[in-house]
């Protein structure tokens, strides 16, 4: 067991840094392309995980929260399962975690005729806006034909949105 912890501080050797006599961990995330100092925690005090799932600024966040606010800034070996032992084991989280998420079944709106029942939705804020200052798309679509219609707008103002409805429904 020993041997494999050893293996493992060797496999990452040239990634370890030494500030002030305290060792780290040179590491980058791919997710957010940052290289953070990952603090190389004993294990006398790998609690760590207890304290960044529930923290009480954090409250219990979960495995996977856990795992990424940790990875931020502390590293040793079997961090990743230790995280995830920790978590599976939380009582106040194993005791609320919902059974089965319900969802609600898909089903089609009813229209007999065109312009019986239609649906729209907007699409924004786009960065940057085009040359004609529209940052939103309202998308409007008669749920019969299913003809669809998308319109550039500056903004989602009611007063900028009516507008095109009324010339959609007439």
């Amino acid at each position: 067991m020993e041997s494999e912890k050893l293996g493992t501080y060797w496999s990452i050797f040239e990634t370890l840094v030494n500030q002030g006599g305290v060792l780290y961990r040179r590491y980058h995330i791919q997710a957010t392309s940052k290289t953070v100092l990952q603090l190389l925690v004993p294990p006398a005090l790998r609690e760590m995980v207890e304290k960044c799932h529930a923290n009480i600024l954090s409250g219990h966040q979960g495995e996977t929260n856990t795992f990424n606010t940790l990875q931020r800034r502390f590293y040793w070996p079997t961090y990743r399962r230790d995280t995830k032992l920790f978590v599976q084991a939380c009582e106040r989280c194993q005791g609320v975690q919902p059974q089965g998420i319900k969802k609600a079944p898909l089903t089609q709106l009813p229209a007999d005729h065109p312009m019986q029942s239609f649906a729209m939705d907007l699409i924004g804020p786009f960065d940057p806006p085009t040359d004609n200052g529209n940052q939103y798309i309202l998308v409007m679509g008669d749920l019969f034909t299913k003809w669809v219609e998308a319109v550039p707008l500056p903004n989602k103002e009611a007063t900028t949105c009516v507008q095109p409805v009324t010339e959609f429904l007439c």
